[in-house]
């Protein structure tokens, strides 16, 4: 199973989050397969001191998780591609931005290159990855260098719940990012 954290703050972030989905998850040849896909939490923007004003505008955050058949260098390359495709543009580190696509984990694997850290090397202090990645993968097993037990996610937070006391914003909690089944029930007086 691997993890894939989503965010996006600027631009229509909703349809932004869709978009990234649809790529992902669908398609002759999906990135992810079997996704598991967390509910939406609105987040202020991490910025560094010293920011301009304009950097500082809320994000859409989730997490989606599932199957592949790519190794973690090549998807973490697709996942940068993707970014582009939706029209991330080249900006500071700190700056917003349009989509945000990271590999949060790959199954057990610890990892550090040039290009990538697995797990994401900020994911114990990212509490808007924390949440929604509990709620898509509970069971995921965190790394030793991360917890001194052997511990899965939802054990951990279990034990610390400090880390996930974000909750979903109720203006996003109840959006639907790709309905599946949509109906009418008419429930007047006067209906057969």
């Amino acid at each position: 199973m691997i993890a894939v954290a989503l965010g996006s703050n600027l631009g229509d972030r909703a349809n932004n989050l869709r978009q990234a989905l649809r790529k992902l998850t669908r398609g002759a040849y999906p990135l992810l397969k079997k996704p598991r896909i967390s509910r939406v939490y609105e987040t202020p923007a991490l910025l560094p001191d010293g920011a301009p004003a304009q950097w500082n505008q809320p994000y859409l955050n989730l997490v989606v998780s599932g199957e592949t058949d790519l190794n973690p260098m090549t998807l973490h390359h697709r996942l940068k591609e993707l970014e582009k495709e939706l029209g991330r543009e080249e900006r500071s580190k700190w700056a917003p931005r349009e989509m945000d696509l990271d590999l949060v984990f790959y199954d057990t694997l610890a990892m550090k290159t040039a290009t990538l850290t697995l797990p994401h090397s900020e994911l114990m202090h990212r509490d808007f990855v924390l949440k929604p990645l509990l709620e898509v993968a509970p069971d995921w097993f965190l790394p030793f260098h991360l917890s001194a037990e052997t511990l899965t996610l939802k054990e951990w937070s279990e034990r610390h719940p400090e880390f996930f006391t974000l909750q979903p914003s109720s203006k996003w909690e109840a959006m639907v990012l790709d309905p599946q089944i949509v109906g009418i029930l008419n429930i007047t007086p006067d209906s057969f």
